[in-house]
């Protein structure tokens, strides 16, 4: 009963005693605030699927564990946004190929967890190959601004001409001062496209925010390690293993998302397959969910430990999810009903929860697995 007061609180009183706060954001435009895809690797979210996401920013996600926050945290940016993307004019960005688009929403993230008494760390690259948005109102606030930048670009580059024309002029006396308002008009111009820029960003994601639940293709991939602080001076690590995933989801209705996922783990010589569905109903601001994944597990403990297992003395199960390398053997069913939501503390600060029913192939429920993670957006 413990977590689910927990939930409860935080679900319930929580914004009743931030409600001042709440309010002064209503005008603001929420966020997406994914989880991690480290963190889906390694299998500690709440949720197998995720929502879409395309942060443009900064995160950081934390696990809740024995009903506090635990160490276990991962990272997660999108660098080539940053590096290429970010700062380029409407033009560019409006009209780049449906390649570079994807390449722009490329996320990398990282993450650490104690799973199974094994400490683990993952790294996981996810791309946004498709995401329906309003794109009709969204080319026409483009063809606006890019319109009106061109007209701004016009008047002043006549200023411009027209000064240097002056400049051209033999023994001009005020040479420095007719520099100095060029420099001037040439630094508005560059202010004017960050400007026109960052207006673009913000009324496309305007035009989008009531789409939460917008049909969507994501991919994503990575890799696990296990490892060992032997000491001050000795790290241990092994190569455990890596994963491949793709999510999908369809719009049902003006509130609700329906999801699909394939996903295949490679444990050492073993794979794991995952199928699964979900329902998500809400809002941006809060929505639940309850989801239903098979899995047809070739790697579990009934087989043995495999000879190239490292750490198998350290082994103790918790959560099941850990990527221990077991000998090779017959495979087994399982199936996970999971329900739960999300909460958005703040504009930027995410209670991501659930509760997994475990199931084995015939149906039999043996385990009840509370899960929750923060989740914090930085800008």
């Amino acid at each position: 009963m413990k977590p689910i007061i927990i939930f409860l609180f935080l679900l319930f009183c929580f914004p009743l005693l931030s409600q001042d706060n709440f309010v002064s954001q209503q005008t603001e435009i929420p966020k997406d605030i994914p989880s991690a895809p480290a963190f889906s690797l390694l299998g500690v979210n709440p949720e197998f699927i995720s929502k879409p996401s395309d942060i443009k920013s900064f995160k950081v996600d934390w696990r809740i564990k024995n009903y506090q926050i635990a160490p276990d945290l991962a990272l997660e940016g999108q660098p080539l946004w940053w590096l290429f993307y970010k700062n380029r004019s409407i033009e560019d960005f409006h009209h780049s190929s449906a390649m570079n688009k994807i390449l722009a929403t490329t996320s990398l993230s990282f993450g650490t967890a104690k799973l199974d008494g094994i400490n683990h760390m993952a790294y996981a690259l996810k791309w946004n190959i498709y995401k329906e948005k309003n794109q009709i109102a969204i080319d026409s606030l483009a063809n606006q601004i890019i319109h009106s930048n061109k007209l701004y670009e016009q008047e002043i580059n006549q200023q411009i001409d027209s000064l240097n024309r002056i400049l051209n002029q033999k023994n001009t006396k005020t040479r420095s001062e007719i520099l100095s308002i060029v420099g001037a008009l040439k630094k508005q111009q560059r202010e004017n496209k960050k400007r026109s820029l960052q207006e673009y960003k913000e009324r496309a994601q305007t035009l989008n925010y009531n789409r939460w639940n917008a049909d969507f293709i994501e991919l994503a991939l990575g890799k696990v390690y296990t490892y060992n602080n032997g000491g001050l001076d000795s790290l241990k690590i092994n190569s455990a293993g890596f994963g491949i995933w793709l999510n999908a989801g369809k719009t049902v209705g003006k509130n609700a998302l329906a999801s699909a996922m394939l996903r295949v783990n490679k444990i050492g010589t073993n794979t794991d397959l995952y199928l699964g569905g979900s329902f998500r109903y809400g809002s941006q601001r809060y929505n639940f969910f309850t989801e239903l994944i098979y899995l047809k597990k070739g790697n579990h403990i009934d087989n043995g430990f495999s000879e190239e297992e490292f750490f198998e003395e350290n082994y103790s199960e918790d959560l099941g999810v850990g990527w221990i390398e077991f000998a090779d053997g017959n495979s087994q069913t399982e199936i996970t009903l999971s329900y739960g939501g999300e909460f958005k503390l703040r504009k930027n600060i995410l209670l991501n929860f659930a509760l997994k029913n475990r199931m084995d192939g015939n149906l039999k429920f043996n385990k009840l697995i509370p899960t929750a993670n923060v989740i914090c957006l930085m800008e």
